[in-house]
């Protein structure tokens, strides 16, 4: 907002945090909404737009008006509508707190404001148990996956990936006795979350059983992991992770244990004393 009367006016936004601690990225066209009480020489100018740190991302958004008449009387703003979004670089952390300035400069001088940004990040935690840990061929063994986020922003694109010994051979389709939002159990080895928000756990339970074939004393690992992201479907901005994993060991005990005891009974001197074997 302005005096009445005619002045020069040019904007300047800012994406780069004071500092240097990080940096938005323009995701869209500005939008230049003049009130009624507002004349410009150039009502809608070309945004003017420099990448001060060399960082490849423009950070420095200009755009000048010309003369602008101010009537006094009416909606005398000028709204410059910007959509920015958090860039994939180094610098932007979890955590970190972006302070952007906007300058205003006319006539009169200029008019400095600034907003706070917040930068938050997905934290995923994954962990994987088994019932029984010991048992024999032909056992039946239940898997439970949990799977919680930590962070204080939502993860997206889950994609559970279980990868068993061939001596496990599964037993149905998974069942959820927890979900995030968007949730789809397909199948054991493909569950898909689609959405994690921070506090949120997705718990999944699967069962298999020990094929006959494998051997008393095999160790049956199972491990399951996950990658996730931080924007929904595939865009080419979000921020991926690195996939966390967990593992669950089942051991393979014959059923019965075979004992052999000897003993000794009674019988008359100098005949061989028997044993009875059981």
């Amino acid at each position: 907002t302005l005096p009445a009367g005619d002045t020069g006016v040019i904007v300047t936004d800012t994406l780069l945090s004071l500092g240097g601690i990080g940096t938005l990225e323009l995701a869209g066209a500005p939008v230049i909404t003049l009130g009624s009480g507002v004349s410009a020489s150039n009502p809608n100018p070309g945004l003017v737009q420099t990448d001060t740190n060399g960082d490849g991302i423009a950070d420095r958004l200009v755009w000048d008006f010309g003369t602008v008449n101010f009537t006094g009387g009416g909606d005398n703003h000028i709204i410059i509508s910007v959509a920015a979004r958090v860039a994939d670089v180094a610098p932007n952390a979890n955590g970190d707190l972006l302070n952007l300035p906007a300058i205003l400069d006319y006539a009169y001088g200029n008019v400095v404001d600034a907003i706070a940004v917040d930068i938050v990040e997905p934290e995923l935690g994954i962990e994987k148990i088994v019932t029984p840990v010991i048992g024999d061929a032909g056992v039946v063994v239940g898997y439970q996956v949990t799977i919680r986020n930590l962070g204080n922003g939502p993860a997206y694109d889950l994609a559970l990936t279980d990868i068993s010994h061939p001596g496990l051979l599964p037993q149905g389709g998974a069942t959820v006795l927890a979900g995030g939002t968007s949730t789809v159990f397909a199948s054991v080895n493909d569950v898909v979350v689609s959405r994690l928000l921070p506090g949120e756990v997705a718990i999944v339970t699967y069962a298999a059983v020990i094929a006959d074939s494998v051997l008393v004393g095999t160790e049956l690992p199972n491990t399951v992991s996950t990658p996730y992201d931080s924007l929904p479907g595939a865009d080419t901005a979000e921020r991926p992770y690195a996939p966390v994993a967990d593992d669950a060991v089942v051991t393979v005990v014959p059923a019965t244990e075979v004992t052999l005891t000897a003993t000794p009974f009674t019988c008359l001197y100098g005949y061989p004393r028997p044993v009875r074997l059981q």
